[in-house]
């Protein structure tokens, strides 16, 4: 898969059994539909990670999604403080800079899984 973001070959990782897509070039990570809550260890479509994410978004993002090409909208993270996300109009999933996962499963989860995903990817948050 192709990173939306500096157009490197992301690489297939795993993260709690989850296989998810994460570029080496920029250090975002593309989650497809329902991997956030796989992640987190929230299964339910409806649960509380999934309504932390306001996917109601009109503005476009200037990323294509790259599972359809599409252009993403904007989309904002309802955490403290909230992170601006690129979703996939078609419900593909969504993109994560460096950093910003760790942010969003930090506010909803905990410090625990920020830390380890930090680790994890070698980043600061």
């Amino acid at each position: 898969m192709i990173c939306p973001e500096c157009d490197k070959e992301m690489l297939v990782i795993e993260m709690n059994d989850v296989e998810t897509d994460w570029c080496p070039g920029c250090g975002g990570i593309w989650l497809d539909e329902g991997e956030l809550e796989l992640i987190a260890g929230d299964g339910a479509a409806g649960g509380p990670i999934a309504a932390a994410l306001n996917t109601s978004g009109t503005r476009l993002g200037g990323r294509n999604c790259p599972r359809c090409g599409k252009e993403m909208v904007l989309a904002q993270a309802l955490t403290e403080p909230p992170v601006e996300l690129d979703v996939c109009r078609s419900g593909h999933g969504a993109w994560f800079d460096k950093g910003e996962l760790e942010k969003v499963l930090s506010s909803i989860r905990g410090e625990p899984v920020a830390e380890a995903l930090s680790g994890l990817f070698g980043g600061k948050r």
